[in-house]
């Protein structure tokens, strides 16, 4: 709805929710890490794709190898 609203806006969101991320159907992903030092950087952005699984989200974008603790 708001890209309908400000067709030449760019939107940022930022999350943790794998359930916001696998909502989306077009746009691009950013994942931030931290390097050795502790220092941030982006890696390459991932496409998003239309219909992509919250279990998708977690193993390939989150990589979330483990659910719960071990």
């Amino acid at each position: 709805m708001a890209q309908k609203a400000f067709p030449n806006a760019q939107f940022f969101i930022a999350t943790h929710s794998p359930f916001v991320v696998s909502s989306l159907n077009n746009g691009w992903i950013h994942k931030f890490k931290l390097d050795e030092e502790g220092r941030a950087y982006v890696e390459k952005p991932i496409p998003a794709s239309k219909g992509d699984s919250y279990v998708h989200v977690l193993e390939e974008i989150m990589d979330m190898d483990q659910w719960f603790g071990s």
